[in-house]
């Protein structure tokens, strides 16, 4: 499957008043850190390592479970299959991390 690269755009130019990007897909995720955008990727089931390298306008949230990331080996086995780990991550904490990804990046400018 391939990604639109017009619709990556028309999604980033929708957040882009945010000030914050959030989006469902690594690629948009990656297109709105590559451009500088504050950029908050939530993380469950797959590795954040595969991606390799973030900018540092990147902040990666995690529940922090013992058995995450479980796509490659064990496939939601230890949850049986209710995705604890994205359940677990509040829309408070992603405010904060937005938050203090946003003051920080007012300071790097």
């Amino acid at each position: 499957m391939t990604t639109n690269p017009v619709r990556v755009l028309e999604r980033l130019t929708l957040t882009a008043p945010l000030g914050v990007a959030f989006h469902d897909t690594a690629t948009r995720l990656r297109v709105a850190s590559g451009l500088g955008a504050p950029t908050v990727m939530i993380f469950g089931a797959t590795p954040h390592r595969a991606l390799g390298r973030l900018a540092p306008n990147v902040r990666v949230v995690r529940a922090g479970l013992p058995c995450e990331p479980c796509w490659f080996a064990s496939r939601f086995r230890a949850c049986d299959e209710r995705i604890d780990c994205l359940r677990a991550i509040t829309v408070e904490r992603v405010a904060r991390e937005a938050r203090e990804l946003m003051c920080a990046d007012q300071t790097r400018k």
